[in-house]
């Protein structure tokens, strides 16, 4: 029996640095600009057989933090422990250190814990007594668990850090690999008799601070991990894609006798076979599960097989993906099932075969090239979330379906497509009347958003109380003209259908604004560029660090008709016009925004386009970037002047 255990590899192991009376070397300035700083953080898998040969995760981790501010005692007095009916804590010590090195031990009294909601399943709660500016904290616990034989450790966060180890122990028979993302050094193999160590050391880590329009978490320095072999089952990855697309298939596709009568009876309850396409059958099935199933998260114990769920109302997540599956594959209509990672999170790497990465299940249909998302109820087919979409991701065929795989093996990585500019606008017309005695301003409003610019709205409405749509409709209108009176408001285009037929949510008012002029003697100072709404203005005063991502390719176009009263003539047209635009490498259009006006017949007729039609960019872009953004800024500062025409 092999026994891995903290004591054989004390030569290797960095280990619990805990020090009887610590002595905390000085701060650098960039841990004295931050509200704390990691001294310590270490963490390790500790894998071992016990005495009934079954194997065993220790995980440990030890945390030494100095804090610098009353921001950093608030946010670091306290931590938390996962524990569950299958975790058992084996050691804890925690203690405060005062800046004169006075000692604080962890009291009783300082514990609480919190359920989490799935009755298995607790957070221990621990704070810390006696931590001031200028001293530290410092905890270790380790925790008996069963294996996890994949996983991720992010190391940087917004406060500098010290030193960072991760380690893996093992018996000598398991096979450990990992790869380090963002800067963060390559861990290193080595070995003492009967033992593995796996190990990776950082030192001089810096903070890590978010930017506006950009992804902060895939650009933090990590690990991910996994185990790869086990040389007691033979040969062979023992988590690779071709082993997750043999799980999934089975995990998805699987049904009893009683499952296969009760889908039959609703699919011909449904008419699917009367249909005259493919895409109305997919429209079908999906509107008539997401309209009479009740979803339940997996932790809330909805069901997931077929049968009990018809007869429930309720399906988990899994249960969603498949009563939608096997309504497609007994109607005949072809797809694969999507297995992807939000790019927001931490991208899908397709070269580090970890099922980390295999966070998000949802479907593909070869004929439409479109995709459908199962468990969500806003996203119909043809879209899903746009954090899921241009990136990587796994596609598995279901059981008999060959083609388009990796060698025929039923599985293939491939791209889910960035969504095309097009579908995805929120236009604004607006007429503007000013009142005979010119006093005040009224609007007719015309908002139309469509794809992802309507998703936060379009797929709710319909189940809304009309005081509710009145609420957000006011909200909406306001924006174009802050304390005005809201007069009347109208919805079109705000039922499920409407989002399978890709109409464009309207919402159409008429406001009443006395804000949105000014008298300046016998003229009339009137504030167009409020019309469009509150815009975002960028500064950044140091080097941009990452990269720009706008979440998917979106547009505005804003189309402002004054009519402008007899007797009186325009003044300052001439700042409605502007025209930036922005090619990518390859001297494609980018982005833009472009400002054009025209007058006839005391009628101003302003148009506006602003798109960015990629979802990233790179940093050097930073410049262009925020060009773009605040020329929008800069037209909400747009005053027009009304004077009295000069008669003869």
């Amino acid at each position: 029996m092999l026994q891995a255990g903290a004591d054989s590899v004390k030569l290797h192991s960095t280990g619990i640095l805990w020090q009887e009376s610590p002595v905390l070397s000085p701060p650098d300035s960039a841990e004295l600009h931050a509200k704390a700083g990691i001294l310590y953080d270490f963490r390790q898998y500790n894998y071992f057989y016990n005495d009934y040969d079954e194997l065993v995760l220790e995980y440990t981790e030890h945390n030494l933090i100095r804090v610098h501010s009353l921001a950093g005692v608030e946010e670091y007095n306290k931590f938390a422990i996962p524990l569950s009916k299958s975790v058992e804590l084996v050691d804890l010590k925690a203690r405060s250190i005062a800046p004169d090195g006075a000692i604080m031990d962890l009291s009783e009294q300082s514990i609480r814990e919190l359920g989490q909601g799935d009755h298995n399943s607790s957070l221990r709660i621990f704070a810390i007594e006696g931590l001031v500016p200028g001293g530290a904290v410092e905890y270790a616990y380790t925790i008996r668990q069963e294996p996890r034989f994949y996983g991720r450790e992010v190391f940087q966060r917004d406060i500098p850090v010290g030193k960072a180890v991760f380690e893996i122990i093992a018996p000598s028979n398991l096979y450990f690999e990992s790869r380090s993302y963002a800067g963060l050094p390559a861990a290193a193999d080595s070995s003492l008799g009967i033992i593995r160590l796996h190990q990776m050391i950082a030192e001089q880590m810096p903070a890590a601070y978010s930017e506006r329009y950009a992804l902060y978490q895939p650009a933090l320095q990590r690990l991910e991990f996994k185990m790869t072999a086990n040389a007691f089952s033979g040969p062979g990855q023992l988590f690779s894609w071709e082993k997750a697309s043999h799980r999934y298939r089975e995990l998805v596709y699987s049904m009893s006798k009683d499952d296969v009568k009760m889908v039959k009876t609703l699919l011909k309850r449904l008419k699917i076979k009367k249909l005259e396409s493919s895409d109305e059958a997919i429209r079908t099935i999906e509107s008539y599960l997401k309209e009479n199933l009740t979803f339940l998260p997996d932790e809330e114990g909805g069901p997931s097989e077929h049968a009990a769920i018809l007869r429930s109302g309720y399906a988990s997540e899994l249960g969603m993906l498949r009563m939608h599956t096997a309504c497609l594959a007994m109607s005949s209509i072809a797809h694969s099932v999507v297995v992807g990672a939000d790019r927001e999170g931490f991208p899908f790497d397709p070269d580090f075969e970890s099922w980390t990465y295999l966070e998000e299940p949802f479907l593909y249909f070869p004929h439409s090239e479109k995709y459908l998302s199962p468990s969500s109820y806003a996203f119909r087919y043809g879209t899903i979330s746009h954090s899921l979409s241009g990136t990587k991701a796994l596609y598995i065929a279901p059981p008999g379906q060959k083609e388009n795989s990796s060698q025929g093996m039923g599985y293939w990585i491939d791209s889910v497509p960035e969504v095309p500019l097009a579908d995805h606008y929120d236009d604004l017309d607006i007429v503007v009347r000013l009142s005979e005695d010119l006093a005040s301003a009224e609007l007719q409003i015309e908002r139309r958003m469509s794809g992802h610019r309507a998703m936060i709205l379009q797929p709710y409405l319909h189940l809304l109380t009309e005081e509710s749509r009145g609420e957000i409709a006011r909200e909406i209108l306001l924006n174009s003209g802050p304390n005005a009176d809201l007069m009347q408001w109208e919805y079109e285009n705000d039922q499920m259908q409407d989002i399978y037929d890709k109409r464009p949510l309207v919402l159409k008012g008429q406001l009443n604004s006395r804000s949105l002029m000014e008298r300046a003697g016998k003229s009339i100072l009137l504030k167009v560029g409020d019309l469009i709404g509150p815009q975002v203005e960028m500064y950044q005063s140091g080097p941009r660090r990452l990269d720009i991502d706008v979440q998917y390719p979106h547009g505005y176009r804003r189309s402002i008709e004054l009519l402008i009263p007899d007797g009186y003539q325009l003044k300052g047209q001439e700042s409605l016009d502007q025209e930036l635009q922005f090619n990518d490498e390859q001297g494609r259009d980018l982005m833009g925004f472009i400002s054009q006006s025209t007058l006839k017949d005391q009628r101003l007729i302003i148009d506006i386009h602003e798109y960015y039609r990629s979802t990233s960019m790179p940093a050097s872009r930073f410049d262009d970037f925020r060009q773009v953004i605040n020329a929008a800024a800069d037209f909400n500062k747009v005053v027009l002047i009304l004077e009295p025409e000069l008669r003869d």
